[in-house]
Order: C-alpha cells, then structure tokens, then sequence
C-alpha cells in the first residue's frame, strides 16, 4: 500500500485507459493512446492513430482526414477543393462530378447524333415513349439523391458547428452514416441504371452506324432504285415489329409475374380453406354424435310415450266400464232376491 500510494505521488498523470501504466504527457491519455491529430485530447481508436473524427470514415482505413469528419485524400475526390468520397474508384472522383461527366458525354452522342441527321425522338414510337419515361424518372431520383445529399451536408455541418459531448456526437454520426450508407446505395443503383441505359444508347448508335455504313456501301455498289429503297423500308419494318413483339414479350413477361403471384395467393387461399374443412369435419362428426345420442333420447322417449298411451287407453276403459256400471238399471224383485247375493259364485253364508 504504501509503494503504490508513492507511485500514485510521483505520477499523478498516468494514462486513464484500463490496464495502461504510461505518462499522460499533455492531458489525460498518453502518447500512444492519444489522437495524433495536432492538440486533440479524445483517445484514438483500436488499431489507429486518431480518434473517430480525425480518421478516414471508408471502411478498414487508418489514414488521417482531409477535414473533420471527413475522408482522407486517397478517397475523396480527386477534383479540386472537392470533399465527397471518391464513389466511382475507376476515376476516383465523387458521384456528383461523375454525373456531370456522363452528361457531358451523353450529350456529345445526341450531338454526333443530329450531325447524322437522325432523329433522337420519332413521335409515337413506343421504345422511345419507353425510354423516355425511364430517363425523367432517372432525373428524379437523381434530384431526389442530389437533394437527400445536400440535407446531410447541412446536417454535416451543423454537426461541426454544434459539438456538444462525445456521447451524443457519436449517436448522430452514427445516423449520418447510415444515411450516407443509404445514400450511397441508391446513388449506387441510379448509376448502374444510367450506365445500362447508357449501353443502350451506345448499341442503338452502334446499330445505327452499321446501317447508314451498309446504306453507303449499296449506294456506291449499285444506283439508287425503287427495289432497293422498298428492301429498306421492308427491313425498317421488320425491326419495328421486332421491337413490338419485344415490348409485346416484356408485357407478357409481366402478367406472368403477376398471375404467379395470384396463383401463390389462391393456393394459400386453398391451404386455408383445407385447414378449415379439416376443423369442420371434426365439429360435423361432433355434431353427428349429438344427433345419433338425440335419436336415442327420442327412442326411448317415443317408448315411454306408447307406454303411457298404453295406460291411459287401459284406464280409459276401466273408467268407462265403471260409468256404464253405474248407469245400469236395478232390478226389482222379493227381498230375498234382493237380499241374495248377485255374485256368480253365490254367497258364503
């Protein structure tokens, strides 16, 4: 007790992490514990050098931030005084700076498009009215993204402006990570759609190229005519009615989807009905039970009822009898024949 009331004497500032015996050299950490981030007291995080918001939020990386709860520089991106996390890693630039690019290259294409002199939008034609829908709807959600990402930006940097404890900081970059996680997957979502629509413009501009060449070549190869001319327009249509049948195909494709669907419902309908059929036959053989035990009951009450039917019809009679007894005439005669005894068997005196 006393070595250790010494130690406690003579180093009064020792590491506050569990289980570390070192010299806090400027505050309550010491140097190996202690963010390395310039005069930043909180501790660094387990395998690091810096605490959670001086070091690289990408996954797996130690490295130090480019500004306070940010990236380093090996994932932010790469345009100039430009903060966002480098999504596309094969440019290494943010998705914003992304989308410009491929605007500005899906703009060349329309361009290169009209100097062809083909018309990017033939009225009424349904894989346009197609594509057409799915690229606002692509615009939309991009703005929506765009907006959600600006909120967390505002909320970013209301975060840094407003820091109140480590407890509730870590809760709210804990929210604003998983938002960012969200916002990252549907960015991540819009932009493969964008891509695969972006290949769909490269094959149609592809298809496009491979015609206007096979055109070339039969305009050099043989003089204009009304045969060759009719075996454009037989082939035009011909594609038309590929496309229709395609779009005719994805149709179907999608009422079969949704007849699976019903068909699933009605066999779990089936089961459930099965179910209550099996609980109903068991309440009809209840049922049936009762009724051959109500059978019986009435048997024997039908017995009883004949029985008394049997009594009262006996008493009946005997009543009658004794009525008609007493209704018949008395006969007048001599005293002794009154006096004499009317049984059968005679008299015992």
């Amino acid at each position: 007790m006393v070595a250790a009331r010494e130690v406690a004497t003579q180093w009064p500032h020792t590491c506050t992490i569990k289980g570390c015996v070192e010299i806090a050299e400027f505050g309550v950490h010491c140097h190996r514990h202690r963010c390395h981030w310039k005069s930043c007291e909180r501790p660094c995080l387990a395998g690091g050098e810096y605490c959670a918001d001086h070091q690289c939020r990408r996954t797996g990386c130690r490295k130090i931030v480019r500004v306070q709860l940010g990236y380093c520089t090996e994932h932010c991106c790469k345009i100039d005084k430009c903060l966002n996390y480098c999504d596309v890693t094969s440019e290494s630039i943010c998705f914003e700076h992304s989308r410009e690019d491929q605007f500005r290259r899906i703009k060349h294409l329309e361009e290169k498009l009209r100097e062809r002199q083909y018309d990017c939008s033939p009225p009424g034609h349904p894989y346009f009215d197609d594509l057409q829908i799915r690229h606002d709807k692509l615009i939309r959600d991009y703005d929506d993204c765009l907006a959600r990402l600006n909120e967390s930006r505002d909320e970013v940097r209301i975060l840094r402006n407003t820091w109140i404890s480590g407890e509730d900081n870590r809760i709210w970059r804990q929210e604003i990570e998983d938002c960012n996680a969200r916002l990252l997957v549907d960015l991540e979502r819009e932009q493969k759609r964008t891509e695969h629509w972006e290949r769909k413009a490269i094959e149609l501009g592809r298809r496009i190229d491979d015609l206007e060449c096979l055109l070339a070549e039969e305009r050099l190869r043989y003089p204009k005519s009304d045969e060759y001319v009719r075996q454009i327009g037989d082939l035009v249509r011909k594609v038309e009615i590929l496309e229709e049948e395609l779009r005719i195909e994805r149709c179907n494709h999608h009422l079969h989807e949704g007849r699976q669907r019903e068909v699933e419902k009605l066999l779990c309908t089936i089961e459930d009905l099965e179910c209550k059929l099996k609980g109903d036959h068991f309440k009809i053989d209840e049922l049936i039970r009762k009724v051959d035990l109500l059978q019986s009951i009435l048997a024997g009450e039908k017995e009883k009822r004949e029985i008394l039917l049997e009594e009262i019809a006996k008493r009946d009679d005997c009543d009658r009898l004794r009525r008609d007894d007493r209704r018949r005439p008395r006969r007048h005669g001599s005293w002794e024949r009154r006096s004499r005894d009317s049984r059968p068997w005679g008299s015992v005196y």
